[in-house]
């Protein structure tokens, strides 16, 4: 989905361990995207759902880096719902390991 572009819209973008991930309004996910090195391409993947295709986007969403510098993840704030983390690795979990 392409976020309406409109004064104050607020794009979040951070990179861990070489993945970027990035959120917006009108997201309904985290969005991992992992460059390919060596090259000018990417994959990219929703890391965290925040809603289902036909609910409204969730509102407050806000990324950080959480934990020691030898195992940080993402931390995944939203204004309903507990905190989700997606590690070094680039997997989900409730808890930052």
């Amino acid at each position: 989905m392409w976020p309406s572009p409109r004064a104050g819209m607020t794009v979040q973008l951070l990179v861990n361990y070489g993945r970027y991930y990035v959120v917006s309004e009108g997201f309904r996910a985290v969005w991992e995207i992992t460059p390919k090195p060596g090259t000018s391409g990417a994959s990219y993947r929703p890391a965290v759902r925040l809603a289902e295709r036909n609910a409204p986007s969730p509102k407050g969403v806000r990324l950080s880096r959480y934990g020691s510098s030898g195992s940080s993840c993402i931390r995944i704030d939203r204004e309903e719902g507990a905190a989700v983390y997606v590690t070094a690795g680039g997997k989900t979990h409730d808890r930052c390991p």
